[in-house]
């Protein structure tokens, strides 16, 4: 079976509702920025870039510091362009698959390096138990394919902001990732448990996580 080549991190943003004044893979959670958790994840993944804009060389030195092999994409518009558009830059050369993962997420760890080894050549879109304060929802078939995303019909799983996707379903366009990947729904849904830092409420439930159930995200 063939193992994942590529993954790309979407680390351009302003993390604006979080207010920390830094860029949300920068923010420390629990002794870790959030991005040193996506590295250790990621270790058996040769091609990793990182697609950064607000505070650039802020998260190029961190980065570079713990593993000097990843390239990195600079989206000089980030103030004005959208997440798609910085996965756009980030995978349009690649012509494969690719994981794809916010900036701001930091993954359970059994869970997603199963989610990576299941890995078959196919587009799967990674849903989480609704843990969010601005979850989108995802709406499942009875073979547990994702056939709608809303953010006004409840469900018990949400987008997770994490996939494996092919770089030719990516588009240049100024709109959310999932209204993207929409016009390909049905597609397979796969449970990926994570931890989405981008509101200070979720930053809380994040760090009560972690001290719950430590060995599920601690590194």
């Amino acid at each position: 079976m063939r193992t994942l080549q590529h993954a790309v991190i979407a680390a351009a943003g302003f993390g604006s509702r979080l207010n920390k004044g830094i860029p949300k893979c920068l923010v420390n959670i629990n002794g870790h920025k959030i991005i040193e958790y996506q590295l250790a994840l990621l270790q058996d993944i040769p091609d990793v870039r990182v697609v950064v804009g607000y505070h650039a060389n802020e998260v190029i030195s961190f980065v570079k510091d713990i593993r000097p092999d990843v390239s990195f994409i600079v989206n000089e518009k980030f103030d004005t362009t959208s997440t798609l558009q910085s996965y756009y830059m980030g995978c349009h050369d690649i012509h494969d698959f690719f994981l794809l993962l916010d900036g701001d997420i930091i993954p359970h760890k059994t869970i997603f390096r199963q989610f990576l080894c299941d890995f078959s050549m196919q587009n799967v879109v990674g849903i989480s138990r609704c843990n969010t304060e601005d979850a989108v929802f995802t709406h499942l078939n009875s073979k547990n394919e994702i056939i709608e995303f809303t953010r006004i019909k409840p469900s018990p799983y949400e987008w997770a902001n994490i996939a494996l996707l092919h770089s030719d379903c990516f588009t240049n366009d100024n709109i959310y990732v999932y209204q993207c990947i929409d016009r390909f729904l049905p597609l397979q849904g796969a449970v990926v448990e994570r931890l989405e830092i981008d509101t200070p409420a979720d930053m809380e439930y994040a760090i009560s996580m972690m001290h719950k159930k430590p060995e599920e995200y601690i590194l």
